[in-house]
């Protein structure tokens, strides 16, 4: 195995939840109390939306509308037919009152449903280009507490608002921006209705929004955005209308919303390849270094994120690296925020997929605050920290420490996880520790390590059985482990993997089962088991890999005397045919074993009926000096043992 990575740490990244969720009123506070009265100077700190909210954009109505509000809602249903139908009112102080109290009413959220089956959609969505600046603001305030309802966000959309909340965009009045871009933030949580709102043209003047000189203005443009781009049809859209360069500009802005919305736009727009090549979101790695610090959780979470997806393209994860930011990643592993944890886990994963970036001595901070990850409660962190470790035990230097640091243990119990990709980075980060010598016997003397693995073997999922396997194949090059996995009932399972319908698993199963045969008695185990037959088999497998460690293993069982004569009615025929392999590694595999095989006088006439040593006289002149050093020493261990049988 040329690098481990290869084999199973491919990077991967889940896209970011958009700004609200499809389950409900997630949007921040400040969308129901801003939008009625903000000031710049106000900074909430933001949150999930609940009942002060409610509270703080009713605070202002006329009495009449309060006394509304205090009834029951079987007795507001009469008053929201008659207020809908005041929209179409020709007074212009009418209509402000109705989508005053409209407005009012749709806030608290027991109210939405009655107000969208009262048909307030269509004629407030035709009031977003009424004559009065009151009455625009106060439809398209209206129409953000419809719209937080998921049930009405499609038919808000289809009603035609995206054209006429693009167009109030541009109003003169901020709160007709604010609320405008505020309604877009709902709009665009669905991929289709994003679609409208992209067709709509808001893209542009959104990013415009982005330099506003209103706050609130500037946060629900870059929260749009942010739920705009969290649809992969559209991140290439956001970042072509040049909203990288202005969002990057947010992440200094004194207002905590707006900062904790440009990170979050960002970190969605860098989560498509192309973009995150961009130079305007190359050069911010530093901006984002430093943000790791931020006090605030939703920022630390955003920025976690956003370099998790920029480190996805190698060229960006020493940039990141020597940015600062391991450290800071590092101290978030602790975080109280499951989200900031795991996005946390996930940078640091994707950054050390780097070579010098992981041997920077800031990653050896890391390994124990994600060895004590492996621990979480959330699926996802647990699944970060353990490809974060598999990532940094590729590097020599990590190995011993991270099994020093107690890994071993919650990575057996990981092999058990419910989750398939927790278990299987788990057997990943295991097969890497393998790779260090002084971490096989620890893994082989485990009761509870070696129980996991044998489990792993019968995992339903390939990778899981695969990286099993691989552990087997490492730790058994300790003489004593080999021993220790053939007395502990590894062989059987590993023996059954040699049919597995994955060839990564079978090739994985194969080199176990090559080096447990190393030592006397755990060859005379796989031997008895059965192995011999199916490894042949292997011999024609389509997988130049398969065949290569098939050989290898079939050469170290027959190693052993015992198992000769066995072997060689077995296998002579298929390994005389390998001698015309393409592979180069394969021909001196087979030379390997048939060369063993020799040893044994029945076996050197059943080499030269099946064209052996012809073959292995072509062989002189191959191509590939080990092959053809190969080829010589067989020819002579054949006619050491028959005559006859010289070239």
């Amino acid at each position: 195995m040329s690098d481990a990575s290869d084999d199973f740490n491919s990077l991967v990244f889940s896209d970011a939840a958009p700004l609200v969720d499809t389950s409900g009123r997630t949007i921040l506070n400040e969308i129901s109390g801003e939008i009625n009265e903000y000031s710049d100077d106000d900074d909430d700190g933001g949150g999930g939306g609940n009942g002060d909210a409610n509270e703080e954009s009713s605070a202002g109505l006329p009495a009449a509308v309060r006394e509304i509000l205090d009834e029951s809602v079987a007795a507001r249903v009469g008053v929201i037919d008659s207020l809908v139908l005041m929209l179409a009112d020709p007074s212009t102080v009418a209509r402000q009152q109705a989508t005053e109290a409209l407005s009012g009413i749709a806030a608290a959220p027991e109210n939405t449903a009655a107000v969208a089956r009262a048909g307030a959609i269509a004629p407030l969505v035709r009031l977003l280009r009424d004559d009065d600046a009151l009455v625009r603001t106060g439809a398209a305030k209206a129409l953000v507490h419809i719209a937080a309802d998921p049930a009405n966000q499609t038919a808000v959309a289809s009603a035609g608002a995206a054209d006429r909340l693009v167009s109030l965009l541009r109003d003169a009045d901020p709160s007709a921006r604010r609320n405008a871009a505020a309604a877009l933030v709902y709009v665009a949580i669905a991929p289709d209705n994003a679609a409208m709102v992209v067709g709509a043209g808001a893209v542009d003047p959104l990013v415009s929004l982005l330099r506003d000189a209103d706050a609130a203005v500037r946060h629900m443009a870059a929260g749009a955005l942010w739920n705009i781009a969290v649809h992969r049809a559209f991140k290439a859209t956001v970042a072509a209308a040049g909203a990288v360069e202005p969002l990057v500009s947010l992440l200094g802005d004194a207002d905590l919303v707006v900062r904790q919305h440009a990170t979050g736009a960002l970190s969605v727009i860098a989560a498509d390849p192309a973009n995150s090549q961009l130079p305007a979101v190359v050069d911010a790695v530093g901006l984002l270094a430093a943000l790791l610090r931020e006090t605030d959780a939703t920022v630390r979470q955003n920025v976690a994120r956003a370099l998790a997806v920029i480190a996805v393209h190698p060229a960006n994860q020493l940039r990141i690296a020597r940015a600062g930011a391991v450290g800071p990643l590092a101290s978030l592993l602790g975080d109280g925020d499951a989200q900031v944890r795991r996005r946390a886990a996930e940078a640091l994963a994707n950054v050390a997929h780097h070579p010098e970036g992981r041997a920077l001595a800031a990653f050896a901070e890391a390994v124990g605050p994600l060895v004590g990850l492996l621990r979480d409660a959330d699926t996802a962190v647990r699944h970060n920290a353990a490809r974060a470790l598999a990532t940094l035990a590729v590097q020599p230097v990590h190995q011993e420490r991270i099994a020093r640091l107690g890994a071993l243990e919650p990575l057996g119990v990981l092999l058990g996880d419910p989750a398939a990709a927790v278990r299987e980075q788990a057997a990943a980060a295991l097969w890497c520790l393998a790779l260090h010598p002084a971490n096989r016997a620890p893994i082989a003397r485990s009761t509870a390590t070696m129980d996991a693995l044998l489990r792993g073997l019968h995992d339903d999922e390939a990778a899981v059985r695969q990286n099993a396997a691989a552990v087997f194949w490492y730790v058994a090059l300790d003489a004593d482990s080999a021993v220790a996995f053939a007395r502990a009932g590894a062989v059987a399972p590993l023996v059954s993997l040699l049919g597995d319908a994955d060839a990564a698993v079978r090739e994985k199963a194969a080199g176990a089962l090559g080096n447990i045969a190393r030592p006397a008695e755990a060859a005379a185990v796989v031997a008895s088991a059965g192995a011999v037959e199916p490894l042949v088999a292997l011999l024609c497998d389509p997988s130049a890999a398969v065949r290569r460690i098939a050989v290898g293993a079939l050469w170290h069982v027959a190693l052993h005397r015992p198992n000769q004569a066995a072997a060689g009615r077995a296998a002579v025929q298929p390994l005389v045919a390998l001698l015309q392999d393409g592979d180069a590694e394969v021909r001196r595999n087979a030379i390997g074993a048939l060369a063993v095989l020799a040893a044994h006088p029945a076996n050197c006439g059943l080499i030269a009926r099946a064209g052996g040593t012809t073959r292995l006289a072509a062989l002189l002149r191959d191509g590939d000096a080990e092959v053809r050093a190969f080829a010589t020493a067989a020819l002579q261990t054949v006619a050491l043992q028959v005559p006859a049988a010289r070239p």
